[in-house]
């Protein structure tokens, strides 16, 4: 072969089977809404995002914009969210640079002042294994906040009977809600994700996230290159500019 130098050389090393499986990240409930009361959900939430990016990714790099379509939040909020993560000594981050691009170095403390304290004010560990497709496919349709609430019933399920106790109060008290009200229209956008549905001893059935439909894919996609919000704004504009042109043809 003349062209020998563009020839590439693949040498086969002996490697075990790969597992099978999806990807999980171990989450302690109890210790997450205890850092969420003592950062807010939102800091909170990103940080959890964070470990779950990482256990999904592995060592691969992950940029800004990766957090703010998926948490959907902008750049300069994420940034507020960090500090305030590294002001609790939850993480420590370092601005650095890699071939010319912006690079946030990113470290998780593991700290045990932290106690692991339940949703109900006692001592527990609430151990749940998280897949870390929910972090880019159902954290991003249902939102922040909604996103908590489901983490919050998962908290309170029963003995893995897949039924968790409702307290309305507790529950908007706990998450930084409104009010029951803000509650209730929380818990109907999990009820129309098929995530929960009533049960007759005022609780609720926890539900697995059912899989994408083609369009919730697309949908998605869309959302992750930026097109699903520009696009809501341009529409937001143009049915406001069709109403008041409709008021001045009927009304002048």
């Amino acid at each position: 072969m003349d062209s020998g130098s563009e020839v590439r050389l693949h040498i086969v090393a002996p490697r075990g089977t790969l597992p099978e499986g999806t990807s999980s990240v171990a989450v302690d409930l109890a210790r997450y809404f205890t850092i969420v009361r003592r950062v807010g959900h939102n800091p909170g939430l990103m940080l959890l995002t964070l470990r779950a990016l990482r256990q999904r990714r592995g060592f691969l790099l992950l940029r800004i914009g990766d957090l703010s379509w998926i948490l959907r939040a902008s750049e300069s909020r994420l940034n507020r969210w960090l500090a305030r993560l590294e002001r609790e000594r939850l993480v420590i981050y370092h601005l650095t640079s890699d071939f010319g691009r912006e690079l946030v170095e990113i470290e998780i403390i593991e700290s045990e002042e932290i106690a692991a304290i339940d949703v109900d004010g006692s001592d527990h560990r609430l151990q749940h294994t998280l897949p870390t497709h929910w972090f880019v496919q159902v954290l991003p349709r249902l939102g922040r906040k909604s996103f908590v609430c489901y983490l919050y019933l998962l908290a309170r399920e029963q003995d893995e009977s897949d039924v968790a106790m409702l307290d309305s109060r507790h529950m908007a008290r706990t998450l930084g809600l409104l009010g029951t009200l803000h509650l209730r229209w929380h818990l109907s956008r999990l009820h129309r994700h098929r995530l929960i549905r009533h049960h007759p001893a005022r609780g609720v059935v926890i539900a697995e996230p059912p899989p994408l439909t083609r369009f919730q894919h697309l949908r998605l996609r869309l959302r992750q290159l930026r097109v699903v919000p520009h696009f809501a704004r341009e529409l937001a504009v143009l049915l406001a500019a069709l109403g008041l042109a409709l008021w001045i043809i009927f009304y002048s």
